[in-house]
């Protein structure tokens, strides 16, 4: 199944560091590049958020994912309640 899911998109793997007293250090959470389809008034719209942001557009399309999940979760929570 994990083939099925990943099939078409790069794994790249936190990089590995040696601390001084032997310790491994990851830089890097996994990450995966994958394509996704937009409108192009939507992409034009992330990439001057992003500018004004001080962000890659990648960055910007992440922060907002992460911002939308968070508050998904924030919200079914208080439902909860």
């Amino acid at each position: 199944m994990f083939d099925k899911l990943t099939k078409g998109n790069k794994i790249t793997k936190g990089k590995k560091l040696t601390k001084s007293n032997g310790a491994e250090a990851t830089m890097r959470p996994e990450k995966i590049t994958t394509a996704v389809r937009m409108m192009c008034e939507m992409r034009q719209k992330l990439e001057e958020l992003a500018v004004m942001n001080g962000r890659s557009l990648s960055g910007e399309i992440v922060f907002r994912l992460r911002a939308s999940l968070e508050q998904e979760k924030q919200s079914a929570q208080k439902q909860r309640t």
